[in-house]
């Protein structure tokens, strides 16, 4: 199981899903941690966990898809992950991520080390709607 989590310094999750500057990814086998990456955020993020609205990015408007911006970039860097763990997403990114079978569980900016435990032991509840937590 690979589960992905947005962080803007490697080690702590983010504060949103879609704006963080990557993603780090744990591949999980038996409960255990058994491998660890990182990954540019293929999406907005430009390295800035801050700066840019919906549907704007530092100025340039998103790629569309359907009349939503796209979030095209960040399903290809996430493209293997089963679980995304965050503290805020977007409904468009929640949907998106759904659409493709990833679940979603929530959590508060933590060490994403210690969220990945929690998670795995079953402490962290996934999310069972597209509810946004970032204000947007």
């Amino acid at each position: 199981m690979k589960i992905a989590l947005p962080s803007d310094d490697g080690v702590t999750v983010a504060h949103h899903f879609g704006r963080s500057a990557a993603f780090i990814v744990f591949e999980a086998q038996d409960g255990a941690v058994v491998g660890r990456e990182l990954r540019s955020n293929g999406g907005c993020g430009h390295g800035h966990a801050h700066g840019h609205g919906q549907g704007n990015c530092h100025g340039h408007a998103h790629e569309q898809e359907g009349g939503h911006h796209s979030h095209t970039g960040i399903l290809n860097a996430l493209h293997d992950c089963d679980v995304v763990i965050c503290s805020g997403i977007g409904n468009g990114a929640a949907l998106a991520l759904q659409a493709r079978g990833v679940r979603i569980a929530m959590t508060n900016p933590a060490p994403a080390d210690q969220v990945v435990a929690d998670f795995l032991a079953g402490k962290l509840v996934e999310n069972q709607d597209s509810a946004c937590r970032c204000g947007h």
